[in-house]
């Protein structure tokens, strides 16, 4: 059984895209903030969300094998104080037509 942490203050929004998928091999905790995430994260092997919120919960992880970013950039998870011992992936080719549009 997998465990995946949806740590973004839009966590309810993505848990529901997921919960859609009916996976029934995957149990799913959200959190909108590091405090909420702290009682959550132990015993999460994947975790989504915003970067910079994963990045101060990583030590936590004790069962972590991957992080999926919602940005398309994970910067904040590639400092050298940070752990690296799991699968890191980001966003790519999804933002590019929002992008232009704002530009």
């Amino acid at each position: 059984m997998n465990s995946l942490l949806i740590l973004s203050a839009d966590a309810a929004d993505y848990a529901a895209l997921i919960e859609a998928a009916d996976l029934p091999q995957l149990e799913i905790a959200t959190a909108t903030g590091v405090g909420h995430a702290m009682a959550r994260v132990a015993d999460c092997n994947v975790v989504l969300g915003n970067p910079g919120m994963i990045a101060r919960v990583l030590d936590q992880a004790r069962r972590l094998e991957w992080v999926q970013s919602t940005w398309a950039g994970v910067e904040p998870l590639c400092t050298p104080d940070l752990r690296k011992d799991y699968v890191l992936t980001g966003v790519k080719d999804v933002f590019g037509p929002q992008m232009t549009e704002f530009v």
